[in-house]
């Protein structure tokens, strides 16, 4: 697994394969008009630590003109599995849709003819 600087999720290992992706943690205005979100907006006071048995993010990410956000992204591993946990507060009243946790496949990797053997073991 490997992560950006906001601790956005960027690359997962499947069966000796590395998976290249995205995620991002999205909150959009009501409307959708503008949205914060952990990729793309402002960021600020990001930090990263150590946890017991994994990693935190932490930072505020603000949308274009408009209220921000403060959130937190724990991963901890669990056996042979990932644990993801986020949390965001908002630092207004402003109403929202919604807080989203998107992921950007590539969908080469799941094409039939691209196909392979780290994806049926994963099964």
């Amino acid at each position: 697994m490997e992560n950006d600087g906001p601790g956005n999720l960027r690359r997962l290992n499947v069966a000796g394969c590395r998976i290249p992706f995205q995620s991002s943690i999205t909150m959009p205005l009501k409307g959708w008009s503008r949205s914060a979100n952990t990729r793309w907006s402002d960021l600020s006071n990001v930090r990263f630590t150590e946890i017991d048995g994994g990693q935190r993010w932490t930072g505020s990410v603000w949308t274009s003109g408009g209220p921000g956000f403060s959130y937190i992204i724990e991963q901890r591993w669990e056996g042979d599995g990932l644990s993801v946990h986020t949390t965001v507060r908002s630092a207004s009243n402003a109403d929202i849709e919604g807080v989203f946790l998107f992921f950007d496949l590539p969908q080469s990797f799941f094409l039939e003819a691209n196909s392979n053997s780290a994806v049926r073991a994963s099964r």
